[in-house]
């Protein structure tokens, strides 16, 4: 695949800017599954501002469609202070809502 040769690192940060915009034409193609999916990269390329910033583009949107796996990532992220200060009440609201409608959720949280 083109975009992980990109986003292995070896060009450099102009190739792994590349591979996220190839994904990224990909992924508003998909649904919630890839949008979790590109999110979670985004986080893994690290604490940078524009990184973080793409994955809760990605997770919000994922979230807001009911995915369970991007509300309770969302929460985790916003308990965590990943988008700046801590905001527990936002995290409340989102980790709480995979909670009501997966019982695989209820068991973590």
């Amino acid at each position: 695949c083109l975009a992980e040769k990109c986003l292995s690192g070896k060009g450099g940060p102009r190739e792994i800017l590349r591979g996220t915009q190839m994904l990224e034409r990909v992924a508003e193609q998909g649904g919630p599954n890839m949008w979790y999916a590109i999110s979670r990269l985004y986080l893994q390329l690290g604490d940078n501002p524009q990184t973080v910033e793409r994955a809760f583009f990605w997770l919000d949107k994922a979230a807001n469609r009911g995915d369970a796996p991007s509300q309770a990532l969302l929460g985790t992220l916003f308990l965590m202070g990943k988008n700046g200060e801590k905001d527990y009440e936002t995290a409340y609201v989102w980790l709480h809502l995979p909670r009501k409608k997966d019982s695989q959720y209820k068991k973590i949280i």
